[in-house]
């Protein structure tokens, strides 16, 4: 009789990705995104940016960690342009990393509980209609 072994899967796919994981089990809420964590690093004097594995809820990601303008995109549920924004307006601090911008999860955090990101377009007007 022939047994079954129960192995582990060494890897996954996040936004059709493919990552490496520790073999174990990572329990996710139905339908919370999944973010890697960035570390920047120097290389010859050129900036590199490296993912943390595995990826993981936004709860979940050490507090040293960074995150980049597509992570907040899908955090917050808005455009690169709004997040760019409130960058140049003072609202959000992020460290420039080469061509990119990075975020501490701490900023991200305070960022979140301070200012409200409004989706669409602005509220018209009303005129007074003439007689």
């Amino acid at each position: 009789m022939m047994t079954m072994l129960s192995m582990k899967r060494l890897w996954g796919m996040v936004d059709g990705e493919p990552y490496l994981m520790d073999g174990s089990d990572v329990s996710v809420p139905e339908g919370e995104p999944l973010f890697f964590s960035k570390c920047p690093v120097k290389i010859r004097g050129k900036a590199k940016i490296f993912l943390g594995n595995p990826p993981a809820p936004f709860q979940a990601i050490p507090d040293d960690a960074y995150f980049d303008l597509q992570d907040l995109t899908r955090l917050r549920a808005c455009s690169v342009r709004t997040i760019l924004r409130h960058i140049s307006y003072g609202w959000l601090k992020g460290n420039k990393w080469g061509k990119e911008y990075l975020f501490r999860k701490s900023e991200v955090e305070r960022w979140i509980k301070s200012v409200p990101v409004r989706i669409g377009y602005p509220p018209k007007k009303h005129s007074r209609k003439r007689k």
